[in-house]
């Protein structure tokens, strides 16, 4: 897997000190190339467009997570329950007290803030009652990692059929 980020992804990785961890592993692109197979011209965008020096970001998906999990290991304030698995929420007015089961063992939570992450089915949105609406558009993607006989030149290309 691999990830594009913004400029504002930088900034943020940036102000919370794990930026130049992350930088020397990943690639800055300086222009973005899209094409599509139903129109000739091409679409491009620079960094002057932008008033900036870079466009955004590409990075491998295991790099960026040891960054972000050594990053957080080290943060004093997160508690760090993985793997775990969410027994129950229980909701209230202003807080949510959790059950998870972690390394074999139960422990009970308390937060004002409950963030969803557990997939498109997720039982923890469902006990929220929140729902979602979901259609069909008919659109695949392929990605693939490739090594050029000639330079890049930190250019991202897009194509769209």
């Amino acid at each position: 897997q691999a990830y594009a980020l913004s400029l504002l992804s930088g900034q943020i990785f940036q102000g919370i000190g794990v930026w130049d961890k992350i930088l020397p592993q990943i690639a800055t692109y300086r222009q973005i190339r899209l094409s599509d197979a139903e129109y000739k011209g091409i679409v491009q965008f620079y960094p002057t467009d932008l008033d900036k020096e870079d466009l955004g970001y590409v990075g491998e998906h295991r790099p960026l997570l040891t960054s972000l999990y050594e990053f957080l290991a080290d943060c004093p304030n997160v508690s760090w329950l993985c793997p775990a698995e969410v027994i129950e929420v229980e909701y209230q007015p202003s807080t949510a007290a959790i059950t998870v089961q972690v390394a074999g063992a139960t422990r009970k939570l308390t937060t004002r803030l409950v963030v969803a992450a557990d997939g498109a089915r997720s039982r923890i949105r469902t006990s929220a009652g929140i729902s979602t609406k979901g259609w069909k558009y008919w659109q695949s993607c392929v990605t693939a990692r490739i090594k050029t006989e000639k330079s890049h030149n930190n250019t991202a290309f897009e194509r769209f059929w």
